[in-house]
């Protein structure tokens, strides 16, 4: 039986029914202040919000597909369900964030300061997080199949049940997360900080694409040494 894929309310919504002072599509909000408003369900389709202030905003189930948001400030924002496909989040504060369920496929989150963000559930596929800060950042059960997350800073990161098939993580610092039940089918941790992780077991790391030169502690590398020593050998061009 063929599973449904899983669409953002977002998607879903009729413009007609959106209220004028919530409809923003195509428009140049570049340095706007939103802080404290309440823009639940508001349209930014396509908006260009470079700078803007959307500091403790209510953005839940908001539509921001193709939106710029460089270098936007949305620290302790509540996007719980908010559809942001295809946006550009470089740079941009999300610390402390509500992103609950949200919707970032495709999203470029390069550098983006995500600390203690809330991403339980995210829809996170092929999304980039280059250089990304989520140091104690919830991203249980999210999807970040294809994710970008190169030398990504995510120490304290809880990755419970998250998918991160086919992610690269070259150079990330995965210190102290918690690994626990995560698919690392073919990810990338070459150059990887994988000190004190938690829930980490040889079960996951037989399906991971490479280990090579990878910070290991010295008991769980020589498992892999003994279990796997393919996974710390250069990979091959």
């Amino acid at each position: 039986m063929k599973m449904k894929k899983k669409r953002s309310p977002a998607l879903q919504k009729n413009k007609n029914e959106i209220s004028p002072e919530k409809y923003f599509e195509n428009a140049s909000l570049k340095d706007a202040d939103f802080k404290n408003t309440n823009l639940k369900n508001a349209y930014f389709h396509k908006a260009d919000l470079q700078n803007a202030d959307f500091t403790n905003a209510d953005l839940e189930g908001a539509f921001l597909n193709d939106a710029n948001l460089k270098n936007a400030d949305l620290k302790n924002a509540r996007l719980k369900g908010a559809s942001l496909v295809n946006s550009n989040l470089s740079q941009t504060n999300l610390s402390e964030t509500n992103l609950l369920s949200a919707f970032l496929i495709n999203a470029n989150l390069d550098r983006a300061n995500l600390e203690n963000a809330n991403l339980k559930n995210a829809q996170l596929i092929n999304a980039d997080f280059m250089e990304a800060d989520l140091e104690n950042a919830n991203l249980s059960e999210c999807n970040l199949t294809g994710a970008n997350l190169e030398r990504a800073f995510l120490e304290n990161a809880d990755f419970r049940n998250a998918n991160l098939t086919n992610a690269n993580m070259e150079g990330a610092n995965l210190s102290k997360s918690n690994l626990k039940t995560a698919d690392l089918t073919n990810v990338n941790l070459k150059n990887a900080f994988l000190l004190n992780v938690k829930g980490l077991t040889l079960d996951q790391m037989k399906d991971v694409s490479t280990l090579y030169n990878a910070k290991l502690d010295e008991s769980f590398k020589k498992r892999i040494r003994k279990n796997l020593p393919h996974l710390l050998e250069e990979p091959k061009s």
